[in-house]
């Protein structure tokens, strides 16, 4: 008896928890793109007020859970380190004091390296083509600068670089982290009527989707193309302007050298002078000459008149001394002024000598001297 309530006790558990128990949502499913990461799921007899419960699970690193009401979800923003890890995201709903299981989502990875069914990649930039000196040039923006802030590229370092692959002719090229763009010029072994390329990346292990066939129909040179031989212009003209460039710049160090050469020698040359000869500024004054004022008249004396002068001055100071012993100041004075003007009268006129071989009319026509009628006292006169 105490069996069979048992029994029934557990059938009713099971019949409850089958009528009551929250379904586990379904299709859970994760899409991923050049910006981000999204899960989708299906949840059918819950409440419009029941939550969704998202666990984001790495291979390694922690778990991440989220919740919302909603039936999808960007989990873009909950990545740390994508460059070599996989995931997968478990869902399970709420409804009330009610949960159901988990349902998983199959694994998927940003590396390429993970052989998984869902490989989250970026999408390559769009390709500009143009020709120049007989190559295609390849212009495109930099994924590394267009998807800084995607998910693939969390903690990048500083060196890694974006390596992208030309499939038509297996050329390599680099791009680097601090580009905005990337460039190259791509060679091709024969002449064609048309030109295409096209291009994959690789970031890490992230793969840069290969691009669209992109094409460029005529010749691969400019207009400048020298038509005598073939080949551009820049062909030429590049190295001119280079070796133009080289020899003005050799031109300005030569000058250069040999100024400052010569200022050594110069600094030799002085180094060997005594110090007083090295001043650049004079050691004394230069002397100016300062002519003294030459009246344009000249004066004659004649040393012989002088003489005879005071030879008659002196006689007749002798004569007159005995017989005027008495005489006065005043008298004296008169006599020899009377001496001077009898010896200016015959100077005057002239001797009859001089006045006949004169070729003037009149005596006046001699030069001039200076006599002297007393001790210190000098006047102008004709010369006898």
């Amino acid at each position: 008896m105490r069996f069979n309530t048992l029994s029934v006790l557990s059938v009713l558990s099971v019949v409850w928890r089958v009528t009551h128990t929250v379904p586990a949502p379904t299709d859970v499913s994760v899409k991923c793109d050049s910006y981000g990461v999204e899960v989708e799921w299906t949840a059918d007899g819950v409440s419009e007020e029941a939550e969704f419960e998202l666990e984001i699970k790495p291979n390694f690193g922690n778990t991440t859970s989220v919740r919302t009401k909603d039936r999808r979800y960007n989990i873009s923003s909950v990545f740390d380190d994508t460059g070599y890890n996989k995931y997968f995201v478990q869902v399970k709903a709420r409804d009330g004091e009610e949960e159901s299981e988990f349902a998983k989502s199959q694994m998927f990875s940003f590396s390429t390296e993970m052989l998984l069914n869902i490989t989250c990649g970026l999408e390559f930039p769009p390709v500009t083509l143009f020709p120049q000196d007989g190559k295609l040039f390849v212009h495109f923006v930099n994924p590394l600068y267009l998807y800084r802030d995607a998910p693939a590229l969390r903690k990048l370092r500083s060196s890694d670089k974006l390596l992208y692959i030309i499939n038509e002719t297996s050329q390599e090229f680099f791009c680097i982290h601090d580009s905005k763009t990337c460039e190259s010029l791509i060679s091709f072994p024969e002449k064609q009527d048309e030109y295409c390329v096209t291009l994959v990346g690789f970031i890490r292990q992230t793969l840069v989707k290969p691009t669209k066939p992109y094409c460029h129909t005529g010749s691969l040179y400019t207009e400048l193309e020298d038509s005598s031989s073939g080949s551009p212009l820049s062909t030429y003209l590049i190295p001119l302007l280079s070796s133009c460039a080289v020899f003005f710049v050799l031109a300005l160090a030569s000058g250069f050298l040999v100024k400052r050469i010569k200022n050594n020698i110069k600094k030799e040359i002085l180094s060997t002078f005594p110090e007083f000869l090295k001043s650049k500024t004079p050691l004394t004054d230069f002397l100016i000459v300062v002519p003294e004022h030459v009246s344009p008249r000249v004066i004659l004396v004649d040393e012989d008149l002088l003489h005879m002068t005071q030879d008659i001055q002196e006689n007749i100071t002798h004569t007159d001394t005995s017989h005027s012993s008495d005489l006065t100041e005043e008298e004296h004075k008169l006599k020899i002024s009377a001496s001077s003007e009898s010896l200016d009268t015959s100077c005057a006129y002239g001797k009859s000598d001089d006045l006949s071989s004169s070729n003037s009319a009149s005596g006046y026509d001699r030069p001039h001297t200076l006599v002297e009628l007393s001790p210190g006292d000098m006047v102008q006169n004709y010369r006898c």
